[in-house]
């Protein structure tokens, strides 16, 4: 979920500043296209470049932060206002942020001399920091045939930007992920199952390298010996999940979901299989990318519908594990509607127009706040009425068991008369239910809002389905609330003896 939302529009209407000239035209920035991450070393030095069309030709300068913020730049940071070139003489968390590039140009219009602002992107400066572990070797006692982790820690900025590297013994031999052996993507070496011979490696050490080439070295992290203690008599160890996890990556990534098990069977190798949300197995396509040794499924090109529940198990002999639940949430900046998009317009001096700026978010995210308008980098303030929420339900509802409860869901809210209100509920079964789902009312009416549940009927075993954590998002075109009520039973008290 990104903390903020802000639709930027550089909007060019000709007709604002009156041109005199048809030849004259207002500055357009065509470098930097798009917003970027700039991963940068600590002190590194380096140049960012703006450019932009336009006649009388732009001016340029460059501000950190929001639009229309004020932030000061950092004495290591400089701009020339001819070349549009942006100069880091060093890079600490001082200099860490967003950098706009402003190009402006001049001239003489109608009412005297006026202006016209293009507004890059935003380039984002991150400082990469690796931090080499300087720590005694430490011991991992195993028995043999048993599951380990080994750790691989470092201090760094984003885990995202980084490569990792294990070696073992005295040469740094290359360990790299096979039927027993797999790094995920934090850098741990997981282990399936350890052998005595396992020994013979030595030291295990990890080591991280900056993508493209930034830093152009391996940093080492903490060293671990295994100490595996001999098992005589060989068991068939059932295959169990030992790590996993939900995965949140944005639109149009790839994402990488991963399931790693433990087990051992002196006869058989295990199999792992991933399975879609209606439990059909998914194999290596255009879209899904099964890896090493379908420990790891890549989700190429991510869409909204891309989000969900999806299944790893694994086989092993004639002993097969419980299925684990891997979600992913696919989540990003707000994207326009189709055609809603705001485009540049030429209009006669005198006339009206309406640009169009309608943003979606991604399924089950919040829906996104209301648009920002700026004028040659200048907020534009309009006359807001805020929503009113007239009556909603109590923040908590209790259920009597006894005589069962109608709970009531029913939100009243006003606004400005020219604005729609839009209503969506979201239920959670507990605070650990990241997706959440549409409740079920036992009557609703959209026109009126007014919503309830009755349980007077209800068995015991139903209300399952109804205690939890019911949400309610209204908004408009630049406003929203949010409503919350939770549903619980109301406690037994016990009978005396």
């Amino acid at each position: 979920m990104f903390p903020y939302t802000v639709i930027l529009l550089n909007l060019l209407l000709y007709s604002n500043n009156c041109l005199a000239d048809e030849a004259l035209s207002p500055p357009d920035i065509y470098n930097p296209s798009a917003s970027s991450k700039l991963l940068k070393e600590e002190s590194a030095t380096f140049r960012i470049t703006c450019n932009a069309t336009g006649l009388p030709k732009p001016q340029y300068s460059w501000k950190k932060g929001e639009i229309g913020g004020n932030i000061t730049l950092s004495s290591y940071v400089s701009f020339d206002s001819i070349t549009g070139v942006l100069t880091f003489q060093r890079v600490s968390k001082a200099e860490e942020g967003e950098y706009r590039c402003y190009a402006t140009n001049f001239f003489n219009g109608s009412r005297g001399q006026s202006f016209a602002v293009s507004i890059s992107p935003p380039m984002i400066v991150k400082m990469i920091r690796v931090d080499s572990i300087l720590e005694e070797s430490k011991n991992i006692v195993i028995s043999e045939y048993r599951y380990t982790k080994v750790p691989c820690q470092h201090v760094i900025v984003d885990r995202k930007y980084v490569i990792f590297y294990w070696m073992a013994g005295p040469k740094s031999k290359p360990i790299f992920s096979n039927e027993r052996m797999f790094i995920d993507k934090y850098g741990n070496l997981h282990i399936t199952y350890v052998l005595r011979e396992d020994m013979e490696l030595g030291e295990l050490l990890c080591g991280v390298y900056v993508r493209d080439n930034v830093f152009g070295k391996i940093f080492p992290g903490q060293d671990y010996f295994l100490k595996i203690t001999e098992i005589n008599q060989v068991e068939t160890i059932a295959p169990k999940i030992e790590y996993s996890e939900n995965v949140m990556e944005e639109l149009n990534q790839s994402a990488l979901l991963e399931c790693v098990f433990s087990g051992y069977d002196p006869e058989n190798n295990m199999t792992i299989a991933w399975f879609s949300r209606d439990g059909k197995e998914i194999k290596t396509n255009k879209k899904y990318e099964l890896k090493y040794g379908n420990r790891a499924l890549e989700i190429k090109n991510l869409v909204d519908e891309d989000e969900g529940k999806y299944f790893c198990k694994a086989k092993l002999g004639s002993k097969t594990s419980k299925e684990t639940v891997v979600y992913l949430d696919v989540t990003g900046e707000p994207h326009f509607d189709k055609n809603k998009a705001p485009k540049d317009v030429t209009v006669s001096q005198g006339k009206d127009v309406t640009v169009p700026c309608k943003a979606k978010s991604s399924i089950n995210d919040d829906p996104p706040s209301p648009p920002l308008w700026f004028i040659n980098g200048q907020n534009i303030e309009f006359q807001k009425v805020p929503i009113h929420v007239v009556s909603k339900p109590d923040s908590e509802q209790v259920i009597n068991p006894e005589v069962g409860s109608i709970l009531n869901f029913t939100v009243l809210a006003t606004t400005d008369i020219t604005q729609n209100l839009s209503y969506r509920w979201i239920y959670r079964s507990s605070i650990a239910d990241l997706v959440g789902k549409v409740p079920t009312f036992t009557y609703s009416d959209r026109e009126t809002n007014f919503a309830y549940i009755d349980t007077t009927d209800m068995k015991e075993k139903d209300y399952e389905a109804v205690v939890g954590f019911y949400t309610l998002n209204i908004s408009n075109d630049y406003d929203y609330v949010i409503v919350k009520t939770r549903v619980r039973l109301q406690l037994q008290r016990q009978s005396e003896p």
